[in-house]
Formats: C-alpha cells, sequence, structure tokens
C-alpha cells in the first residue's frame, strides 16, 4: 500500500503564482494612477496655500509682497523687493506646471495691485500635471486663488 505525501503539485504551485501575478499587477497599476492623482492635487494645494502664506505675510508685515507664479521653470516664489522668503517647485511634487506666467503684489492691506507686475486683468489659468492627472487653479486680479474643477 502507498502512502499518500503531503504537499503541492507542481500545477496547483502555477495556478497560485498566476492568480497572484495577476492581482499584483492589478494593484500595482491602481496605485500608480492613485499616486499620480495624489501628487497633482499635492501640488495645487501646495501652490494654493503659498498664495495664502504670501497674502498673510503682506497684512503683517505691511509691506508689498511679490508671488511669482512661473510656468516655464515651474516655480512659486514669495518675495520681498529685495529677497526671497520662499519656493515652491513643482518638481518636489513630481508634477509639471502649466499656464503663463504671473506676479501678483500684495499690499499691506492683503490685495493685489491691477497695476504691478503683469498688469493681471483677467483670470489666469495654472495646471499641475503628471501622467494623465491634471489639477488646476485660477489666479484672480486681485490675487484671490482658487481650486478649477
Amino acid at each position: 500500500m502507498r502512502t499518500r505525501r503531503s504537499g503541492f503539485t507542481v500545477i496547483e504551485m502555477l495556478i497560485v503564482m498566476v492568480l497572484g501575478a495577476i492581482i499584483l499587477g492589478v494593484g500595482t497599476k491602481s496605485y500608480a494612477r492613485a499616486e499620480n492623482r495624489r501628487a497633482v492635487i499635492n501640488a495645487r494645494d501646495a501652490m494654493i496655500l503659498t498664495a495664502y502664506r504670501a497674502r498673510s505675510e503682506a497684512v503683517r508685515t505691511g509691506r508689498m509682497i511679490y508671488l511669482d507664479i512661473d510656468p516655464e521653470d515651474g516655480l512659486v516664489e514669495i518675495a520681498t523687493s529685495d529677497s526671497v522668503l520662499a519656493t515652491l517647485d513643482a518638481d518636489d511634487y513630481g508634477a509639471r506646471m502649466v499656464g503663463n506666467e504671473t506676479t501678483l503684489c500684495y499690499t499691506g492691506r492683503g490685495y493685489a495691485l491691477p497695476s504691478c507686475g503683469d498688469n493681471l486683468t483677467a483670470d489666469r489659468p495654472v495646471g499641475f500635471i503628471r501622467g494623465r492627472d491634471t489639477a488646476r487653479v485660477v489666479v484672480l486680479p486681485l490675487g484671490q486663488i482658487r481650486r478649477s474643477p
């Protein structure tokens, strides 16, 4: 009489490995999409917070504070007339910034002067792109920055 050996057959092991590979492939693809989406949202939110910081710094100090948005270099800078206070780099979020270069000049009262910088008289969209995902903000003439759908 033969005794039965415990364990798995080669076929059973191959089936488990194939199923594991399929599940891993689906999960990895979903994770990559989620990571891209989160990166552009984080970059957009960081830009909004940088603009809020520029405005609050102008009110706090009573001085003119410049918010320079430079999509070509992927930078958003907060500066005074003689120094840079903070810099946001879209590359830090793995995103690419698109739009037109814009400079806002916040007064000590917290609003932007229309005659400063590049004479912003209309809404300016700024976007962040990574893969197929995008997140946008709109820069308004008086210095407000809001999310765009």
